[in-house]
């Protein structure tokens, strides 16, 4: 079977991040302070073989840790009243203990007028020591209460100074960590979800993003700190040095980071599309430098494919590249991803890591998740960026491959918006990913590049957007019905299960395949989906795709000869499970060939049928004919009430504009049948109306005599007599029909319906 491969890097951009987690040895709490006690209980830390190196449990592990942050009153205690502008984040932390001074001053707007108090959050480990630009404050819990001196409209700007010191994490939530390597101390922070505010007071909303921020960080000599954005300076004493990194793009809180320890650096870079040169800085430990600078040589051409699918590497003035730390997962901190020092080996065995965090650079980064529960904008978009850069590299099959391991998916499983955990990795980040790989099976590649390049592109760039709005973007840019197909798998739980059979009829000199399938499950919802068909014969091959969405359902394919074989979803673009079925015994179907009144085969989509029972016409079943002038009623399967033998009624209408008209009714008797080939039927015209034309004032009024028979008239417009190209105005039951007076010449028909 032909199989689709997106490796043009002249392609926009198509972006695949996966966030990695796996805890390693030498992570560790806060050493604890001089006296040797531990402030806090010990959590054990147990990693699952089957998530082994997979970002999703680290990370659902600190937010089972953050827990008490995401309490229902804390959710809703986010300050919606106040914009976050910038922060400039002043940081002295000990290498020794962890203990850590620092001083935050955040500049802020008020959304609301008369604004005279707000709340930050910061976790009540820490102290604080004062609060400048406020009347009084307070830290009850992990709220920091502030008074304004005075009250603030709608728009305006001010300036809060927070000075703080303590032990972030006291209680292991382990976004801020203190272990070491070969004997030297490193400290790391992994703040994702809610862990910004154990160690430095914010704002600590995903939905807000401040403007900038500068951060600086004073330590010994002996350390380098590394963050996000570019290095503006480094300001040296005696026996410390403060490095001040500069973040110059819109950025959330849990995106923030810092990483210290004895780092070796060394550079690639990255040349754009435009000729603009990006350094690409790795800094890692010393003794792992020749594994990583083997490692991280994919770094660049990674930003090359996904730069070519995605759009431009969103953050192209500042810099992108890796900071060594020792989680064993990574880390998509903005610019300046944290690596696991247990993925470095010098192998290449974890380059799906390396680009999985490279992804949520545009995924995450660029368009960041407005609350948690769309969290799939993340995780789901990094981990299809992984299969993506896999196929890129090799072939389909690998594709394939990929999303049958890597991103196998266990049942039950979803919803993928609201996940019963935030960061649940076999709905989040697998599910999740095939929610990507289907909407690309379903509106092909170059519509699927155009989605995902135009998501990074949109108004949510440098903000954040939630799933429903993403559902829309994808709306706006295909005409096929995604509806049904989020409703089932991101709103949904687990997959569908289709039992299917095919059986091969000739219909005048055409090859029919009658496809039907049935839903098998219980207790779960009907899925609506697009199901790809492949058939193989003397022709070559053939491929079709069925709509499926009742717990059973018929559809006629006209195939191009009889085949020797088929295949459901041959290239497993589709989240599903099916099992080949006999059901034979349960066809009943119409088929027949239309022709127009002037004697020619219809094209697909100019005849609509419509059949009904006779004893209840307000039951039926519509179709639009195929190529060939085919039309097929699965009767059985889509007909409410239908049982075999029962006279039915058919109806065919012309609904071609270029056509004169045309219609047909018959009545059918099958006589409990199971196939009833009707042949060629030929439509009938009724009567023109002989149509007048007036002026009414700033229209033309259309009137003509009702004809016999007729129920509705057709009104057709063009603007050459022939009628070469004419467009349908409407129909109507009425005879006569209003149109605005225009320059230029028009021509105008109305034909009859029955």
């Amino acid at each position: 079977m032909n199989q689709r491969k997106i490796r043009d890097q002249s392609l926009r951009p198509l972006v695949l991040a996966f966030v990695l987690l796996l805890l390693s040895p030498c992570l560790s709490n806060r050493p604890y302070a001089e006296g040797g006690e531990d402030p806090g209980t010990a959590i054990p830390i147990v990693e699952p073989e089957a998530d082994r190196l997979h970002e999703a449990w680290l990370k659902a592990h600190l937010d089972a840790l953050q827990r008490r942050f995401a309490a229902e009153e804390q959710r809703l205690r986010t300050d919606e009243n106040i914009d976050a502008l910038y922060y400039d984040i002043e940081l002295r932390p000990n290498m020794d203990t962890g203990f850590l001074s620092g001083t935050v001053q955040m500049h802020f707007s008020s959304l609301v007028d008369d604004l005279s108090e707000l709340q930050l959050d910061l976790a009540d480990e820490l102290s604080v020591l004062s609060v400048s630009g406020v009347d009084s404050w307070t830290h009850p819990g992990d709220l920091l209460e502030l008074t304004l001196s005075s009250p603030l409209d709608s728009g305006a700007a001010a300036v809060v100074e927070i000075v703080y010191e303590g032990y972030p994490e006291a209680t292991g939530f382990g976004s801020y960590s203190l272990g070491s390597h070969a004997g030297t101390p490193i400290l790391a922070t992994l703040s994702e979800p809610s862990g910004a505010r154990s160690w430095w007071p914010c704002k600590d909303d995903p939905a807000d993003k401040a403007d900038s921020a500068d951060i600086h960080i004073e330590v010994p000599l002996e350390y380098i700190p590394t963050s996000n954005g570019l290095l503006a300076g480094v300001d040296t004493t005696a026996s410390t040095h403060t490095w001040h990194w500069r973040e110059r793009y819109p950025i959330t809180t849990y995106l923030v980071s810092m990483t210290v320890t004895n780092f070796s650096m060394f550079r690639d870079w990255y040349v754009s599309a435009q000729g603009d040169s990006l350094p690409v800085d790795h800094y890692v430990w010393p003794e792992d430098l020749a594994d990583a600078m083997e490692d991280f040589n994919v770094t660049v051409p990674m930003i090359e494919f996904f730069a070519g699918i995605y759009g431009e590497y969103p953050f192209i003035e500042e810099k992108y590249g890796h900071s060594e730390f020792t989680w064993g997962g990574a880390m998509e901190h903005q610019c300046n991803t944290s690596y696991g020092s247990g993925l470095i080996r010098g192998d290449h065995y974890y380059d799906r890591i390396v680009a999985h965090e490279l992804a949520h650079q545009w995924w995450g980064d660029l368009v960041t998740c407005r609350t948690w529960d769309d969290i799939w904008l993340n995780e789901g978009f990094a981990t299809y960026s992984e299969a993506l850069w896999v196929e890129h590299i090799g072939t389909p099959q690998d594709l394939i491959d990929f999303m049958n391991s890597r991103c196998h998916v266990n049942d039950p499983s979803g919803p993928v918006y609201d996940p019963p955990s935030t960061f649940n990795s076999n709905t989040v980040y697998r599910k999740g990913a095939w929610l990507l790989h289907m909407l690309r099976g379903i509106v092909g590649d170059s519509t699927f590049l155009e989605i995902m390049y135009d998501w990074g592109e949109s108004p949510y760039r440098f903000g954040t957007a939630t799933v429903a709005e993403f559902v829309e973007h994808c709306a706006q840019r295909t005409e096929l019905d995604l509806g049904g197909f989020w409703e089932g798998y991101m709103y949904g739980i687990n997959r569908p299960h289709y039992l299917w059979d095919v059986v091969y009829h000739t219909h005048l000199d055409l090859t029919l395949g009658q496809v039907y399938v049935e839903q098998t499950h219980t207790g779960w919802q009907l899925f609506d989906m697009y199901l790809p068909l492949a058939f193989e014969g003397a022709f070559g091959e053939h491929e079709a795709v069925i709509r499926d969405s009742l717990d059973a359902q018929g559809f006629t394919l006209v195939l191009p000869g009889t085949p020797s074989g088929e295949e459901f979803d041959p290239q497993d673009w589709v989240l599903e499970e099916h099992q080949r079925g006999s059901l034979t015994d349960q066809l009943s179907s119409l088929v027949c060939t239309v022709l127009h009144v002037e004697g020619d085969t219809s094209g697909a989509g100019e005849v609509l049928g419509r059949v009904s029972r006779a004893a209840d016409p307000q039951a039926a079943l519509e179709e639009f004919c195929l190529d060939h002038g085919v039309l097929g009623f699965e009767l059985l399967h889509g007909l409410e009430g239908w049982v075999p033998g029962e006279a039915l009624l058919l109806r065919l209408d012309s609904v071609d504009p270029a056509r004169t008209g045309g219609t047909l009714e018959l009545e059918i008797d099958p006589a409990g049948q199971l196939w009833e080939d009707l042949g060629v039927l030929q439509l009938q015209a009724l009567p023109a109306p002989v149509l007048a034309a007036e002026i009414a004032g700033a229209q033309l009024r259309l009137s003509w005599d009702a004809v016999p028979g007729a129920e509705s008239y057709r009104v057709f417009e063009a603007q050459e007599a022939a009628f070469d190209d004419p467009v349908i105005l409407g129909e109507t039951a009425d005879t006569e029909w209003f149109v605005p007076l225009v320059q230029g010449r028009r021509f105008y028909r109305v034909t009859s319906l029955r």
